[in-house]
């Protein structure tokens, strides 16, 4: 059973439940204790409250989700600063809070058989609207209910490179292999697409990055250098400054990779190498991020399409 009780769901019906006064970045934004002056990702003042709007309404739509350092500040220890929030804010701007609640405790009611009678019970027998609202939030972004984790922050306004090139017009008919590939990734770390020059295993990891583009919260692509550490030192991410040296760009770049997740894709395209012979490869695939790797060679220590 698909559990509906999302961020999304919940979020929109207090949007439809708000007054015309009350934007829907400002109720977020509030929900959230964000300042929309600061850029959620980098943590700066670069007058980015357009862009962060923008993200907003893609968390809204289901399209983004919540990033995970944002999940993470409004966990359990943080739950009454929620509430007041609530309390404060969002509550007042809702002109309806009966019909909202009546509305999310529908939701509720439709996944008992996800959440547990406890949970479903615990959470509509919440008498205050404010914390009510909160705990059904928090269930709500604090969990990923087709992978158990915690999401990836998002670097689609971060990461200004090592985007996926798009696959050839004629390059068709291999859906039941990318849905094979898909299946094989969501229980191994890493896979090898295996075979001859020339057989079309670039295209393949290109194909499958567009055909799963809404399964990744990122994926970032590289074509191998000879080198992973090079590769990694050069991505081009907003954080990064003109005096940085490699050294120090990589472990800075490194980082970000750390914090990726399972819904994270990295393709290694052109990997004409043996695993052995990549010490960083051993590294990376320690993380928790997927990693699609395209070679010639024949491997036999990890799991090959």
């Amino acid at each position: 059973m698909k559990n509906t009780l999302t961020f999304s769901n919940i979020i929109n019906i207090l949007i439809d439940n708000k007054k015309n006064t009350y934007p829907q970045y400002l109720l977020v934004a509030d929900l959230f204790g964000l300042d929309l002056g600061i850029d959620f990702y980098a943590g700066e003042t670069l007058g980015v409250a357009d862009s962060n709007t923008v993200r907003i309404s893609n968390w809204c739509t289901g399209k983004r989700p919540i990033p995970l350092d944002i999940v993470q500040e409004n966990d359990a220890d943080n739950f009454e600063s929620m509430a007041e929030r609530f309390s404060e804010n969002i509550c007042p701007n809702i002109l309806n809070i009966t019909h909202a609640r009546s509305e999310t405790e529908k939701i509720i009611k439709e996944n008992v058989m996800v959440l547990g009678e406890e949970m479903a019970d615990a959470m509509t027998l919440t008498e205050d609207n404010c914390d009510f609202f909160t705990s059904v939030i928090r269930y709500a972004i604090s969990n990923s209910h087709s992978q158990g984790t915690f999401f990836s922050p998002d670097l689609a306004d971060t990461l200004l490179n090592c985007h996926t090139p798009r696959p050839v017009m004629t390059f068709t008919g291999r859906d039941t292999e990318a849905k094979e590939a898909y299946k094989m990734l969501s229980k191994e770390p890493v896979l090898f697409v295996s075979g001859i020059a020339g057989i079309g295993k670039s295209e393949f990891s290109k194909y499958f990055a567009e055909k799963y583009e809404k399964k990744y919260t990122n994926i970032i692509y590289w074509f191998y250098s000879g080198n992973l550490k090079r590769n990694i030192t050069e991505m081009d991410f907003t954080s990064d400054r003109i005096d940085m040296t490699d050294a120090q760009r990589f472990h800075a770049h490194l980082q970000y990779l750390k914090n990726l997740k399972k819904d994270s894709l990295i393709i290694i395209d052109n990997f004409n190498v043996l695993p052995k012979e990549e010490p960083m490869l051993k590294e990376l695939i320690q993380y928790d991020f997927s990693i699609l790797v395209t070679t010639r060679c024949k491997v036999t220590a990890f799991p090959v399409f």
